[in-house]
């Protein structure tokens, strides 16, 4: 089933950003578009305190996707960014760390 709503009935306003890419091979597609999705996250996401949905192909992309986020963030000096707390919150800390311990990739521990 597919359910689309009037965007008036909407509890939270969806914005749709589409961008296209011309790169033929698929995987060098998807990694031209790591930095222009972290830009768009973190200008109408982050910086504007908004949720934001990044939709990839696969379950392996969305782990690859996730680490580039971070990876940027963490370049740009904000490792947690996209934390969803503020730096220095304890409680929120002590919770990513608890989650970390559980993580069975090394790449996700470090995230």
């Amino acid at each position: 089933s597919l359910f689309n709503f009037q965007p008036q009935v909407r509890p939270v306003p969806l914005q749709i950003r589409v961008q296209g890419f011309d790169v033929a091979h698929a995987g060098s597609r998807l990694l031209s578009m790591a930095r222009p999705v972290y830009n768009a996250c973190y200008a109408l996401a982050a910086a504007a305190g908004k949720p934001a949905i990044v939709f990839v192909p696969s379950r392996r992309q969305a782990q690859l996707t996730a680490i580039d986020l971070v990876t940027f963030a963490a370049a740009d000096g904000k490792p947690h960014r996209f934390a969803g707390s503020t730096a220095g919150d304890d409680e929120a800390d002590a919770e990513l760390a608890a989650a970390a311990e559980g993580a069975r990739e090394r790449a996700l521990r470090h995230t």
